[in-house]
């Protein structure tokens, strides 16, 4: 008779521990593509000081200057959608206006 045992049900793990167990993959792939596990303390003080600092120095531009440049991205884009006019101007009321007026925006 053949067996009909069911494959053993995995437990629904906690958000927590899935992000933890995310973190330490994340950690494991810097570890082998940087290789600061053959580092002197130091050295490898010195490495992770330099990433920390290059990868807050990537979020804090990104988040400075990217919205603006989204906004500025979104204003270009009316503005060839809509046509070259004196009447555009930059604000967010204009835009909203001229996305209405062009059908780009129902609400």
């Amino acid at each position: 008779m053949p067996s009909t045992a069911s494959p053993p049900m995995r437990r629904k793990q906690s958000v927590l521990s899935t992000l933890l167990g995310k973190i330490e993959l994340m950690y494991y792939q810097y570890e082998v593509a940087f290789s600061p596990y053959v580092l002197t303390p130091g050295e490898k003080f010195v490495l992770n000081t330099i990433v920390v600092v290059l990868l807050t120095l990537l979020f804090v531009g990104m988040a400075t200057y990217l919205p603006k440049l989204v906004a500025r991205a979104a204003v270009r884009l009316v503005r060839f959608y809509a046509g070259a006019s004196d009447k555009l101007s930059v604000n967010n009321t204009a835009i909203w206006h001229v996305m209405k007026a062009t059908r780009v925006y129902q609400g």
